[in-house]
């Protein structure tokens, strides 16, 4: 996922999580790269597959590698996060009686500027009164606020 870390950790804030560090992955494996200093590190490595047999990066990998980052949260407090079953689920009856006339977006466009989006939503809303909201009423926002950022 391409994601800016502010918008990355805005939304993990709303978690209940707070990051803690964001260095590039090269910094990461270079400051980890002794196995037995760094068990835990090594270990997530291997379960993500980022690690052969030898416990080493291929260079093709390496260089590849450099791009990504690696992020580290600290739960701080319970979510205030609301999932509904609908969230994860999609039956088909999403379609309300009359719903609100919905401007057509360029998805591409659309995908790219969500999480602008959902920054401009939620502090449009204001922190306190976003926590109130459910995912309906988050989505419409949201959805406002993409209508502003793409007309």
């Amino acid at each position: 996922w391409l994601n800016p870390i502010p918008v990355l950790s805005a939304l993990a804030e709303e978690a209940g999580l707070t990051l803690i560090k964001a260095e590039n992955f090269h910094e990461f494996f270079v400051n980890r790269k002794n196995p037995s200093e760094h068990h835990a590190a090594h270990d997530a490595l291997y379960n993500m597959k980022v690690l052969n047999r030898n416990g080493s990066i291929s260079s093709d990998e390496w260089e590849i590698s450099r791009m990504y980052v690696a992020i580290k949260f600290q739960k701080v407090r319970e979510s205030n996060m609301k999932l509904e079953e609908d969230d994860f689920q999609d039956d088909g009856d999403d379609e309300e009686e009359n719903p609100p006339p919905k401007k057509r977006l360029d998805p591409i466009k659309s995908k790219k500027m969500l999480p602008m989006a959902m920054m401009k939503a939620k502090k449009t809303a204001g922190a306190d009164a976003w926590q109130t909201l459910d995912g309906d009423q988050k989505k419409q926002l949201i959805q406002a606020e993409l209508e502003k950022l793409l007309g």
